[in-house]
């Protein structure tokens, strides 16, 4: 019986391992399979809160940013073409980006809905 709840023990310590080996990937500028376009050129931290207490899998945030935004002959940034830029979340597993796709959808205040 005691090397039951041995084995127990070491399963949900490797587990924990896991999960934070797999969380130390996520974060900004990380791509995964599963994308969702925010509808915005910002991410909010509500939206990362979001993530770091329920994804199980690796996540992230990236931006597409509109040719207009960066000068690239003087190093510059035209402030009126921001608006144009895209912010996108990634998820690593399909199960989390639905998750997260719904509790978004049903947020207080999202004025972004599909």
């Amino acid at each position: 019986m005691r090397y039951c709840y041995r084995e127990k023990i070491t399963m949900e310590v490797r587990k924990t391992i896991e999960m934070k080996k797999r969380r130390k990937k996520s974060g900004y500028l990380q791509r995964f399979r599963h994308d969702i376009d925010l509808n915005s050129y910002g991410v909010d931290g509500d939206l990362i809160e979001w993530c770091k207490r329920h994804s199980q899998g690796s996540w992230g945030w990236w931006f597409w940013t509109h040719s207009d935004w960066h000068n690239w002959a003087y190093d510059t940034y035209d402030e009126r073409a921001y608006g144009k830029n895209r912010a996108y979340m990634s998820f690593q597993f399909k199960r989390d980006a639905l998750r997260f796709w719904f509790w978004w959808q049903s947020k207080e205040g999202h004025e972004n809905k599909r």
